[in-house]
């Protein structure tokens, strides 16, 4: 409760607009910043792997229902 109300109290943080100058500019395949957005391929992997674990069979629950809360985690990652 106290970090919303600091949230909503305090003035924002400034951000320089240099933030917004990623390390590399090159484009790669139409892709633009490719080697600063390519590492976004890894969580998109493990989360496809977390999900076709759950409902490809593999993973054992006592009840169905319990595939839910790691579907969405693994899915959270993609």
């Amino acid at each position: 409760m106290l970090c919303i109300a600091a949230a909503l109290l305090l003035p924002a943080v400034p951000q320089s607009l240099e933030y917004h100058h990623f390390a590399d500019r090159r484009a790669l395949w139409g892709i633009a910043n490719f080697l600063d957005v390519a590492s976004s391929l890894g969580f998109l992997i493990v989360g496809m792997a977390g999900l076709v674990i759950v409902f490809g069979g593999r993973a054992q629950f006592a009840f169905r229902s319990e595939r839910w809360p790691y579907a969405v985690f693994s899915s959270a990652r993609c």
